[in-house]
């Protein structure tokens, strides 16, 4: 079975870190010149290289010859280009041009000779001498490696990878995760890289520490290189490329061609790092499973499940992702790329619960959430993890299938909706299962805010006695539809009943299969048209009173003319206030109440409410009208549809 992608399509932040503006730092209040790290070591906001350029300019003005100024102006600027989505900021030809006027013969010069040119190999030269002027700074060590695996000089490869891993200039977290890439991988793999930081700490691992030599592991930049290509094929006996670069429209189509070149041709199993870039993952998508921190190609299926679960509970590292004893320099870029984790995270939570493995569930979840919060994206993957609790767990609830069928009506095949809001009674029923499965954090979520109703009353109205305001009935009663809850916690309700009806033992329920959930906007719209195509109204008219004057639902209706001809006139002069009973007007033709007025209901769409409510007015509270919501309202719930799945 194929337990895959579903993941990465639903998390679509699988990354080889690039240029972005997530990692905003504190202005400060009289910034410095600082020493400007490759972003791939350390990454800050555009803004930042734009100014750290400009200070270390003004270093410069003060003294041409400064080489740490010439090294960080540049660097900065180069970044500040790279970054910028506009026009480039710098021209960084004539800002090389005075410095090699102004620092010939040093250092600094000869490594950003090299770096300017995009590490042309006619320029080597200019490396090897950096080198050799300053053969302890770690600058010069990437590019040294990066040119003998080229061209192949193993010997000088791992001469170079054990100067760059003993100088301490590489994340241990960056280590930390690449093992566990090669530890995703089996015997003798061949392993396509995408970016620096999940190439070289590879490189640095099995060259300087011996890990997992016999993969090989390959970045796909490189082999668009014709010599590089050229040799790798060779020694894993592939057919000569029968393409060049200027073959393709783009340099992924290039990349792509290459990839399945390989795969077609090898006979050693291949895998693409889960850095890899989004475009070829999506390309190869239908042969690729996840087994870790890396992707199986495989043109059969299989339970790459079990892998992934033999991967993480007894290869990979994970101390880190705990508790981090050290402060490692490439934070920025490691909350990121950690990121990655979740994928398989996620399919390994659904697995343990599914096979009530809860202790190891609860372990994965809480490693997400370190995670998650570490990059920023906590709230998405909370939400998440507590879906798949939710869909997956075990659960014990108060709740019987009869009841749950209560309501329903059919509104086209194998699609119905309840025919009214969820109400005050079935939102406490559902709240008391959360608290007898002593789901607290879902508690916390789903709780109701209690409203001030009296607060709510129109200015002209607010010295009416109890008797008037009670006449039909307290809003917060049973079966007056709850509000003030949030979208999060409507979907919650939905997954939770879904997972009371499909599994929970039953004598007799009329389906084996259902989906419970809010129904899209247009699901909406339709169901309250219900066959009336031109409908303003559900009751298929276009007016909000009938023929004797009488408001068809709750509105806002206090500073409009008082009914003269009614047997009970109410100031609100429809009946209520706020909330009233969910069936307390006629439903439409399909059955379904209060659609329009009384409460707005939620939709699939985030923010947004259907049909108005007794706050609104009768012009407002129309099939088309959309209520915005930001945050709970007490004029906000919803209802809920079903999908029968068997």
């Amino acid at each position: 079975m194929k337990q895959l992608l579903f993941a990465i399509l639903i998390f679509p932040f699988l990354l080889s870190i690039t240029s972005n503006n997530t990692f905003a730092t504190a202005p400060l209040n009289d910034p410095k010149p600082e020493k400007i790290y490759p972003f791939t070591f350390i990454l800050h906001p555009l803004d930042y290289y734009m100014e750290q350029a400009q200070l270390w300019k003004q270093e410069l003005n003060t003294n041409n010859q400064n080489t740490d100024a010439w090294m960080n102006y540049y660097q900065a600027a180069r970044i500040g280009n790279i970054f910028s989505d506009a026009e480039k900021p710098f021209d960084l030809d004539a800002i090389f041009a005075k410095l090699q006027k102004s620092i010939p013969n040093t250092f600094e010069y000869h490594y950003l000779a090299y770096a300017h040119s995009g590490g042309s190999h006619d320029l080597y030269h200019h490396l090897e001498k950096a080198y050799t002027l300053a053969p302890e700074r770690y600058e010069t060590y990437q590019g040294m490696i990066a040119y003998h695996e080229i061209h192949r000089n193993k010997a000088k490869l791992k001469e170079f990878c054990q100067k760059l891993y003993n100088s301490k200039e590489t994340s241990p977290g960056l280590l930390a995760w690449n093992y566990n890439t090669l530890m995703s991988v089996e015997k003798n793999a061949i392993l396509l890289t995408y970016g620096d930081n999940d190439t070289y700490p590879i490189w640095l691992l099995q060259n300087a520490k011996g890990v997992r030599t016999d993969v090989n592991a390959i970045n796909i930049h490189l082999l668009m290189k014709d010599k590089y290509r050229a040799a790798i094929f060779k020694e894993l006996d592939i057919p000569e490329f029968p393409n060049q670069q200027e073959d393709f429209v783009n340099m992924t189509d290039f990349q792509l061609a290459i990839s399945y070149y390989m795969v077609k041709h090898l006979n050693r199993p291949v895998y693409l790092g889960i850095a890899m870039s989004r475009e070829i993952r999506n390309q190869l998508s239908n042969n690729l499973y996840l087994v870790g921190l890396a992707l199986k190609y495989n043109e059969t299926s299989f339970n790459n499940i079990e892998v992934l679960k033999n991967n993480f509970e007894n290869h990979f590292l994970t101390d880190h992702l705990e508790v981090n004893f050290e402060d490692d320099f490439s934070a920025s870029i490691l909350n990121q790329l950690n990121m990655n984790y979740i994928p398989a995270f996620m399919l390994l939570h659904k697995w343990y619960l599914e096979n009530e493995q809860f202790d190891q569930a609860k372990e994965i979840e809480r490693l997400s959430k370190r995670i998650a919060k570490a990059g920023s994206r906590e709230d998405e993957i909370i939400g998440y993890l507590q879906q798949q609790s939710i869909q997956y767990g075990k659960i014990e609830s108060i709740l019987t299938h009869k009841e749950l069928e209560k309501g329903l009506v059919e509104i086209e095949a194998k699609k119905w909706a309840y025919d009214t809001e969820v109400t005050n009674e079935q939102y406490e029923r559902f709240l008391m299962d959360l608290l007898k499965n002593k789901k607290f954090d879902l508690l916390e979520v789903c709780k109701t805010t209690k409203t001030d109703w009296r607060a709510l009353l129109p200015a002209m109205h607010q010295n009416i006695s109890e008797e008037v305001y009670n006449y039909h009935g307290d809003p917060d009663e049973g079966f007056t539809p709850v509000q003030n809850i949030s979208y999060e916690a409507a979907k919650i309700y939905c997954d939770w009943m879904t997972n009371v009806y499909n599994n929970t033992p039953r004598k007799k329920s009329s389906f084996s299969k259902v989906k419970f959930r809010l129904p899209s906007e247009q699901e909406w719209m339709d169901a309250a048209q219900a066959g009336r195509d031109q409908a303003v109204y559900p009751w298929g008219g276009y007016y909000y009173k009938n023929a004797k004057g009488c408001y068809l639902s709750n509105f806002y209706v206090s500073e409009e003319p008082q009914c003269t001809d009614c047997k009970a006139p109410h100031p609100a002069n429809d009946g209520g206030f706020f909330p009233v009973k969910a069936d307390a007007y006629f439903p439409n033709d399909k059955g379904l109440y209060g659609l329009c007025g009384n409460v707005a209901e939620m939709v699939q769409e985030k923010g947004i409410a259907k049909g108005g409510s007794w706050e609104d007015k009768p012009e407002d509270c129309k099939i088309q009208s959309q209520k915005q919501y930001k945050d709970i309202s007490p004029a906000i719930g919803f209802r809920v549809f079903m999908d029968v799945i068997e």
